[in-house]
């Protein structure tokens, strides 16, 4: 805490911050088990319209398109025409522009705030996927893997400091603390869950409507989400 703070007496005020909160906490949590505080998740209004938040922007996450491309990326490239090495090479691209534009969260989270974020960065990755659908429509060739590349590395841009780290650090803030470790698992928990169905339903979508159609249906569900 020293490393962190400019002065003793900062230090001691957050420490005693945090004992106080503790003590809250426990003297919020008192008589109350595990399942009760499940429960009250649905059944007290403040906890419910928390609940409902945290799952919601968590369910977004999921809905935007990040999973299918950061799961089945190599596929998805491999659909459009490339070669092997070209899809590794463009999953690796993908992969590093997910990172490299993680950081400049640590600044917009706060600064713009997370409400915010979301509404600003939904659009811009329907567009940035509607445009890599209709990429994958252009003869074979290195302009079509180029763009196709170009439009998912944008949509990564832009999903990194929005969509990305948002729904965490919400979830995780939105519930009050007697309900917040609980909440927080819950959330978490929805946001795993939908991360396996569409891990287990993209290659169904790949087959049926191709990489195309895979792109253009999570643009539309990024319209779905920003709504």
């Amino acid at each position: 805490m020293d490393k962190l703070r400019n002065h003793p007496i900062q230090v001691a005020r957050d420490i005693f911050c945090i004992h106080s909160q503790l003590e809250l906490e426990h003297e919020l949590l008192k008589g109350s088990s595990y399942g009760k505080r499940v429960i009250e998740l649905f059944t007290i209004p403040r906890v419910r319209r928390a609940t409902i938040a945290a799952f919601t922007v968590m369910i977004a996450q999921k809905m935007c398109g990040i999973n299918i491309i950061a799961f089945y990326s190599t596929t998805a490239f491999k659909e459009a025409g490339q070669t092997d090495f070209q899809a590794l090479l463009a999953s690796f691209g993908f992969g590093l522009v997910n990172w490299v534009f993680a950081f400049p969260a640590f600044w917009t989270i706060d600064t713009f705030g997370r409400r915010s974020l979301l509404p600003f960065t939904f659009p811009q990755m329907m567009w940035t996927l509607l445009a890599a659908c209709l990429c994958t429509l252009l003869p074979l060739g290195t302009a079509r893997t180029a763009l196709v590349a170009l439009f998912v590395y944008l949509f990564a841009a832009l999903y990194s400091p929005g969509e990305g780290p948002v729904p965490s650090a919400y979830s995780a803030e939105v519930f009050p603390l007697s309900h917040r470790e609980v909440g927080m698992g819950f959330a978490v928990a929805t946001c795993l869950f939908w991360a396996a169905v569409l891990g287990m339903t993209f290659p169904f979508l790949l087959r049926s409507a191709t990489t195309a159609g895979a792109f253009g249906v999570y643009a539309g569900f990024n319209l779905v989400a920003l709504i």
